[in-house]
Formats: structure tokens, C-alpha cells, sequence
């Protein structure tokens, strides 16, 4: 409960008392197109939501892992908040990623923060994902950021209607996706 008390103060409220006995979140694995993956799968997500405990799927309905669509179709579209509670995760294409012109300096950030190997060149960047950094990309910019906008239109009520201006709400998310990204480390560091 420790650990879930600082992540809801990043937020600005307490947590619900009523954490315990709501029912499982329910993950749909889609396909992925051809040169497109999902870097989470399934017991990824179930062990995310279970080491940061029942705080964050609080309301929460469901994890979709889907193809792309729309404005998902290029790369640094992560995820998206469906109200009320479900996030989809968008496949990714298979790295490396080579894209038209240049990232804007919080996008090459957020890469990198990530593990990535950002190459900017004279027409397009390269973004190269070593390792496991693509999926704690996918882990803490799409999912964990997603449910920091979940727990915030759920924990005031407003499950449809917005509560707080958009740049206010993306600055939230964002404090709480990196207190998670703390939080996981610390984990790491401990093992």
C-alpha cells in the first residue's frame, strides 16, 4: 500500500479504500500486421498490474493489445484511453524504425529516456531499440501513462467528460508514469 500511496500522490488524491475484490482486468491479445509487434504481451501487463498492485486497475476493464489504425498508423502513437476503462496498446512497427524527418525534442527524449538509440539523419531518423527498451516504452509511455489518465477521470467521477484541461491532464499522466518508472526500477535495483 506504501508504494501505491506514492504513485497516487503524484496524482493528488488518496487512494480508494475499497481496493480489494474487484474483478480482474480482462487483456485481449489482437494479431499484429505483417512488420509490426506488440512489445508487451500478455503476462508483461499482468505482471505490471500486479506489482503495482490493485491501485492502478482500480476501474480499470481492459487491456487491448490492437493493430494500428487511423491516427495509430506511425510510430510514437503508444496508446490511448477509451473511457470509461479500457486502454488499447497499438502494435508498434518491428524495429529499427526509420522516420520521415525529425523528432521533436521531447519525442527524441521520451526515445531515449526509453533505451533507444535515436540516429537523426539528413532525411529521416533511425531509432534503433536495444534490448528490452521498446517494451518499457510501451510499459511506462503507453500503459502506465494511460492508466495515470484512467485513474484520474475515474477517481473524480467524471468518467466521460474531461476534468481538467488536456495539458494539465498530459502533465499528471506523465508525473505519474514516471513515479511508476521509479517505482519499477527501484524493484530492479532491489532484486
Amino acid at each position: 500500500m506504501i508504494r501505491q500511496r506514492g504513485l497516487v500522490r503524484e496524482l493528488g488524491f488518496d487512494p480508494p479504500d475499497d481496493l480489494d475484490g474487484r474483478p480482474p482486468v480482462r487483456i485481449r491479445v489482437g494479431r499484429c500486421r505483417p512488420g509490426s509487434v506488440h512489445p508487451l504481451g500478455r503476462r508483461q501487463i499482468i505482471d505490471a498490474l500486479t506489482f503495482f498492485g490493485p491501485l492502478v486497475s482500480y476501474g480499470l476493464r481492459s487491456v487491448e493489445l490492437r493493430q494500428a489504425a487511423g491516427e495509430a498508423d506511425v510510430p510514437l502513437v503508444l496508446a490511448k484511453l477509451m473511457v470509461p476503462g479500457r486502454i488499447v496498446l497499438f502494435e508498434q512497427p518491428q524495429p529499427p524504425w526509420e522516420i520521415r524527418g525529425e523528432l521533436s525534442a521531447g519525442s527524441r527524449d521520451r526515445l531515449e529516456r526509453a533505451g533507444a538509440t535515436v540516429d537523426v539523419g539528413p532525411a529521416a531518423t533511425r531509432v534503433e531499440w536495444p534490448g528490452d527498451s521498446l517494451a518499457r516504452l510501451m510499459l511506462f509511455d503507453g500503459l502506465m501513462h494511460e492508466i495515470g489518465h484512467h485513474l484520474i477521470q475515474h477517481h473524480t467521477g467524471k468518467r466521460l467528460a474531461r476534468v481538467m484541461r488536456t495539458a494539465d491532464h498530459e502533465r499528471s499522466a506523465e508525473r505519474f508514469a514516471d513515479a511508476c518508472r521509479r517505482a519499477w526500477a527501484d524493484r530492479a535495483d532491489s532484486a
